[in-house]
């Protein structure tokens, strides 16, 4: 998964006021809206489950919102503006929808994410690269941490993402969509690429078990002692299995697999089924590694069907 800034210039044709207000008051309580946004200039390289920011531009700066990429692709349609030109847009839900002056300002964002350049963010559909993209994560949750504490504070409790919520030693199931990044190191570029399969991999296991009538969602955990929390790939609440889902039929991926595995099943409750989830079917010597960890191996063979070892 990625992260993006979406922009909104403050213009009344951008995000009209009456939606604007609408949208605040529902995700105030605890519904998510969606709507299509404008993506700039870009073309591609978004999809299901990236990380989405709404930053407010010209007037009264700062980030009013954030959501999650809904659409598959980006899409070419009429521009918002003016009906015979093109525009480009991506489907997006909002979790999180502040009024303006609930805004995570400029001022902040110069201060908490330095690496990036808030005053020249010219258009809509920029990414956010790491260590931008951690950093602005934990100061969003921070800054609804705040708002929810202040006597007219915000009245839902979105599901948090950073260390200012989270008890420690605690373990709850969280629905998948309103989760930010969950990445793993590879080297440059390759991480992005990697996490993007696994996302997208995720993303058509879930939908897969969905169509045999199993419920999905993510377990948030914080251990005892740290900082931050930890997130997993993907939970069968139905069958009680934790999976942890790898973009690439490697190793190192299975290993790192493994070690997540167990690191996250100690802390959940009832302690669940374990698998990894592969776009392809390990070779032998890899089974027989998941095996001796009592864990089992999930591989997509084609859309839509899945082998189990």
């Amino acid at each position: 998964m990625i992260t993006v800034i979406l922009t909104w210039d403050a213009g009344e044709s951008g995000y009209p006021s009456d939606l604007y207000a609408r949208d605040v008051r529902r995700t105030a309580g605890g519904k998510a809206v969606s709507c299509r946004w404008s993506v700039g200039s870009r073309r591609g390289g978004l999809g299901r489950g990236d990380r989405v920011f709404l930053f407010r531009q010209n007037r009264e700066r700062g980030i009013v919102a954030s959501g999650a990429v809904t659409g598959s692709s980006v899409f070419a349609d009429a521009h918002w503006e003016a009906p015979t030109r093109q525009a480009w847009y991506i489907t997006v839900r909002w979790d999180t929808v502040l009024p303006v002056e609930d805004r995570l300002s400029v001022e902040k964002l110069l201060a908490g994410v330095p690496t990036h350049h808030w005053n020249h963010v010219l258009g809509s559909g920029q990414r956010l690269y790491p260590p931008s993209d951690e950093q602005l994560e934990r100061l969003w949750w921070s800054h609804l941490a705040v708002l929810r504490a202040s006597p007219a504070g915000l009245t839902a409790e979105p599901v948090p993402v950073s260390a200012a919520v989270t008890p420690a030693g605690s373990a709850e199931a969280v629905p998948i969509e309103k989760i930010g990044r969950s990445t793993y190191s590879l080297p440059s570029s390759e991480s992005a690429v990697a996490v993007k399969r696994e996302a997208d991999l995720v993303a058509r296991y879930q939908e897969h078990l969905e169509t045999l009538g199993h419920t999905c969602a993510r377990y948030r955990i914080r251990p005892p002692g740290e900082p931050y929390d930890l997130y997993t790939d993907l939970f069968d609440q139905t069958a009680g299995v934790l999976y942890e889902a790898k973009g690439v039929v490697t190793r190192d991926a299975i290993r790192m697999a493994v070690g997540q595995l167990l690191d996250y099943s100690r802390h959940i409750p009832g302690l669940p089924e374990r698998a990894v989830l592969l776009p392809a079917q390990p070779g032998d010597d890899l089974l027989a590694l998941l095996r001796a960890q009592n864990i089992q191996c999930v591989y997509e063979l084609s859309p839509g069907r899945y082998g189990r070892d």
